[in-house]
């Protein structure tokens, strides 16, 4: 947990390099293969944050990693600006009561969905 803590708090520092390498620790900790783990790293290196985010959607897809939850997934595509996709996840999310909706207003990766119209819809649904 601490390692996972430390991942996602350096992330949100833009402290990218910092949170690859406790990303690997966190993912070597949670059953991601080597070999994941090291394409994820090598595409961090060739196209930074972005290419970190696309190689986990691409192993993910290929179930080529723990699978990603539908909250994970809109994310991810918050992160790499993917708004629409994003809130089709968390639509998803909320048809599939995931937990993690409570924490839809205050996360930071999310914060660039907060002004779209269909997110608020989102929001009431979830509300109600």
């Amino acid at each position: 947990m601490h390692t996972a803590n430390l991942y996602y708090s350096y992330l949100q520092q833009h402290r990218y390099d910092d949170a690859l390498r406790e990303f690997a620790k966190f993912a070597a900790m949670n059953g991601y293969p080597q070999g994941s783990i090291d394409a994820i790293s090598e595409a961090y290196r060739r196209g930074g944050i972005k290419g970190f985010w696309r190689e986990q959607l691409k192993l993910n897809a290929n179930k080529r990693i723990p699978a990603l939850d539908d909250f994970d997934l809109a994310s991810v595509y918050a992160a790499l600006g993917e708004n629409a996709k994003a809130l089709d996840y968390l639509d998803k999310a909320y048809d599939e009561r995931e937990p993690k909706m409570g924490f839809l207003s205050v996360l930071p990766e999310l914060r660039g969905l907060r002004a779209e119209p269909k997110k608020m819809s989102c929001e009431s649904k979830r509300l109600s």
